[in-house]
């Protein structure tokens, strides 16, 4: 009786996942008349998707706790001449996150930020 009750609750704890709100498989024929209905339905879903994810979120929510006030190193003239100089000595692009985002990633993002002050991130459209 409590294997039962366990799986209904998964199952309708799965029915709101918003990441199941579409259908998936084969593509359907054409539901909308024209472009703007389709956005309009589009921007209603995502909306009901935003509100189960901020649902959820409330969840996790936890308070920030006060800890000591850390002041950022901050580089000398000096210092910022000489990691310039090195930095134009390598190159200025570096290829981050082809397969998702690992520890790895950010490591690189944060030495390549160390010389060249700048990171451009460039995502592609979901």
């Amino acid at each position: 009786m409590q294997r039962k009750k366990e799986k209904q609750k998964r199952k309708a704890a799965n029915k709101r996942d918003p990441r199941r709100l579409g259908v998936k498989g084969k593509k359907k024929k054409q539901r909308f008349a024209n472009a703007e209905e389709r956005i309009k339905y589009k921007l209603e879903r995502a909306k009901i998707k935003e509100a189960l994810l901020i649902e959820r979120l409330m969840l996790y929510e936890v308070n920030k706790v006060q800890g000591p006030v850390v002041k950022p190193h901050e580089l000398t003239g000096e210092e910022r001449f000489y990691m310039k100089k090195m930095a134009q000595k390598r190159s200025n692009y570096v290829p981050i996150g082809r397969r998702g985002v690992f520890g790895g990633v950010i490591l690189n993002t944060h030495l390549h930020w160390k010389k060249h002050e700048t990171v451009k991130v460039i995502c592609k459209p979901c």
